[in-house]
């Protein structure tokens, strides 16, 4: 065999190994995972979503005792929860209108979903009872080291003092790895 042709296929051979190794990952090569972040469609039931009117002639919380002199709507929200690096954040707000409302106040929490319909409270602000017809308050929360996991926004708002309550949950919920 004529020595180019020899060189011809040595070289051929060269560049298929060459071509494997550089397509295998060597066995000291760390793996990076990608973070997992999916907003997903609210799916449990056991609250109302975000936006959720109430007034004082429907609510089913308030005290027979209480009566309140005027008509009254109140609204609460419930934001998705957001996440910026290690950080879960949300926001809850309530505005009511009308009169005999006040006080009011919102309590705004952060739930991590523990499956089959439970739900683990992990963080709770509360704006204390206020006389505005607007209140809202927000949080962060630190989420490293939980791995991957889905959360939710809880706004409980208040009104009347306490003699009413509505609670509503966030549109969207958060599946992410922190």
């Amino acid at each position: 065999m004529p020595r180019y042709r020899k060189l011809k296929i040595a070289t051929a051979a060269l560049v298929v190994v060459s071509g494997l190794l550089a397509s295998t990952p060597s066995a000291g090569a760390a793996t990076t995972v990608s973070p997992v972040v999916r907003i997903v469609p609210a799916f449990d039931k056991d609250l109302p979503l975000s936006g959720y009117q109430w007034t004082s002639g429907a609510s089913v919380n308030a005290s027979a005792a209480i009566t309140p002199s005027a008509a009254w709507v109140c609204t609460v929200y419930a934001s998705d929860p957001g996440r910026f690096a290690n950080t879960i954040d949300g926001e809850g707000f309530q505005t009511c209108s009308g009169t005999g409302w006040s006080p009011q106040r919102v309590r705004v929490t952060l739930q991590r979903y523990l499956g089959l319909g439970f739900w683990s409270n992990l963080t709770i602000v509360d704006s204390g009872y206020v006389y505005v017809n607007a209140v809202d308050r927000n949080f962060i929360y630190d989420c490293s080291n939980l791995g991957t996991q889905t959360y939710r926004v809880i706004t409980d708002g208040y009104a009347v003092g306490g003699a009413y309550h509505a609670s509503v949950q966030s549109l969207n919920y958060l599946t992410v790895t922190c």
